[in-house]
């Protein structure tokens, strides 16, 4: 039996909220995911919960989110770059970057995956 399934995708400030409007909980959409402004994409239901051709639309847009992201990201200078991912890391992340003696330019690549992982 095929379960009612409806996306839905809104914008609440932090990212895209991805519902099921065809379901409500506790008097509303049925949240089933979460795609970070980085394009990450958290899932708050199995992935077979959701069909095929909704899981490409979920994944396109996080894929697009993910190119805009670090776009934007990457036109800013190195020292604004390093500060941001300082400021988003653990304090086991922050002190491997800050410990590693490697010029920026050369570390810095390296550190910007790591950011964008967790963004």
């Amino acid at each position: 039996m095929k379960r009612p399934f409806k996306l839905f995708m809104g914008c609440l400030g932090n990212g895209t909220t991805v519902c099921n409007s065809a379901v409500m909980e506790n008097g509303d959409y049925k949240n089933i995911a979460h795609i970070s402004p980085a394009g990450n994409i958290t899932f708050y239901v199995h992935e077979s919960y959701i069909p095929a051709e909704d899981m490409t639309k979920i994944r396109n847009i996080a894929k697009s989110d993910a190119e805009k992201f670090r776009h934007d990201f990457e036109m800013q200078d190195e020292l604004t770059q390093y500060s941001r991912i300082l400021d988003s890391f653990t304090t086991s992340m922050f002190l491997e970057a800050t410990n590693d003696k490697r010029p920026l330019s050369e570390k810095l690549l390296e550190l910007r995956e790591k950011y964008y992982k967790i963004a």
